[in-house]
């Protein structure tokens, strides 16, 4: 068992620090009434139980004796531990030396106890408030990274014309509308006439500077030609559904609610997953499973469904999720993945005709940039990518005649430059914020003379 949770408390006037009761509780069922307190080289003190501290001076002892770190670490980890023990009342004591290390001496009483994995933290309470804004300030800035890589490569100035392919709720568009102040232009576009009224919201100080309209990216070239507009010196195409669609429970893209199987990005479309789910052949919804989720079980998910809807017609995200976790083989056993999300990516992705939009959009963009135009795209998912790659791996290709031909005779030259060699990932950090970086992949391209 871990410790979690953050308590506010205070140290008596005998340097007495009282532990909560819910620290307490796990350290004597798991590991005993015995602890060590250590300084810790951020101004705290941390308080581990008596055999996790015994494991890592073991550990610090097994090292060799020629490594510097070794001395380092007696010197400032070791060598400073106490050993202590709870009195009656859930209290430690810490010395005068602990005290004085952690800032709480001339009346500076007020500290603030922190769970963290298998230790307790104890900071005074002005250096925790301090550590926790810093802190603060980095989550902001990790969380931001793939939007801080999007600039960097479509490198906004004032003066340029920017597209913003699917502009969900507005956020890229306002970061490339701030950084080509005071005279650069966006375009926002997205079929989802919800995202569009929120990015209106977000973008309103921006004036004039920005348009917006209701259309997919595929879709580009006409409304660049309705605006008057000749060509781009930048755009954006953020793939895939986005977080405001996941999160209305009531769009049906995701089965962590109950709500009707809809998943349709543009609601004045007609069809829904519910339409597709009740009518399409065994063979065809099969298909649909194995080409667009790469759904392993397809065949057997198919089957079920066609059996289940001659009772009654699927109607909920919910029973759509529950079916597919009895068809398959140990589905309803706990994993990291539910075995339902492969399935309800594979008919958002068919009853939306993404992957063709990808396709079209991407060459679209590309022929609508200027010279040294930039086009950048993220991601979510690998057969996006793929599509991606391969057009912007065709796109930056000089001559393509068979290599037995002794002089180019195709006159093919390349229109792109590949403004990184690999796709560019989220870090740990980011991921660690927002799960749903992980599958983010950014490429970027530049339009050559």
């Amino acid at each position: 068992m871990l410790f979690r949770g953050r308590f506010n408390n205070s140290i008596d006037s005998k340097g007495r620090a009282s532990i909560p009761a819910r620290f307490r509780e796990v350290l004597s069922t798991e590991f005993g009434d015995d602890c060590v307190v250590v300084t810790e080289l951020d101004d705290g003190l941390a308080v581990y139980p008596k055999s996790e501290w015994d494991r890592i001076e073991a550990g610090v002892e097994a090292l060799p004796d020629d490594e510097e770190i070794k001395d380092d670490l007696f010197l400032t980890l070791i060598s400073p531990a106490v050993e202590c023990s709870f009195d009656k009342q859930g209290r430690i004591q810490l010395t005068e030396a602990l005290r004085e290390f952690a800032g709480l001496g001339d009346g500076n009483r007020d500290v603030v106890v922190v769970g963290v994995a298998r230790k307790l933290m104890i900071w005074s309470k002005a250096t925790h408030d301090e550590m926790r804004s810093e802190a603060a300030a980095r989550i902001k800035s990790n969380k931001a990274q793939i939007k801080k890589l999007v600039l960097a490569f479509l490198q906004p100035h004032s003066g340029g014309i920017y597209l913003d392919g699917t502009v969900g709720g507005g956020g890229h568009s306002k970061l490339i509308l701030e950084a080509s102040g005071p005279e650069g232009r966006l375009i926002g576009l997205d079929r989802d006439p919800e995202a569009l009224a929120k990015a209106a919201e977000v973008l309103k100080p921006f004036g004039d500077r920005v348009v917006l309209r209701h259309s997919n990216f595929s879709e580009a070239r006409q409304v660049l030609a309705e605006l008057g507009v000749a060509g781009l010196d930048g755009m954006l195409l953020d793939l895939g559904v986005s977080s405001y669609q996941l999160d209305a429970a009531e769009r049906g893209f995701s089965f962590r609610s109950d709500a009707p199987l809809d998943m349709r990005m543009d609601q004045s479309e007609g069809e829904t997953v519910a339409d597709l789910v009740n009518s399409l052949e065994a063979d065809d919804l099969s298909r649909i499973f194995r080409e667009y989720g790469e759904e392993r079980y397809a065949r057997r998910i198919a089957r079920r469904i066609v059996e289940v809807r001659q009772q009654a017609p699927l109607q909920t995200t919910r029973e759509l999720a529950e079916l597919v976790r009895g068809a398959v083989p140990g589905g309803k056993a706990p994993a990291r993945i539910h075995p339902a999300t492969r399935v309800f990516q594979a008919l958002r992705i068919y009853l939306n005709r993404e992957l063709d939009h990808v396709a079209e959009g991407v060459r679209a963009a590309i022929d609508l940039l200027k010279p040294e135009g930039r086009l950048a795209v993220i991601s979510f998912h690998s057969l996006e990518d793929r599509i991606v790659k391969r057009i912007f791996r065709e796109q930056a290709t000089g001559c393509i005649c068979p290599p037995r031909l002794p002089t180019c005779v195709c006159g093919h030259t390349p229109r792109v430059a590949l403004l990184s060699r690999k796709a560019v990932r989220s870090s740990e950090a980011e991921i660690a914020l927002n799960p749903r970086a992980r599958s983010a992949v950014l490429r970027a391209v530049q339009k050559l003379d």
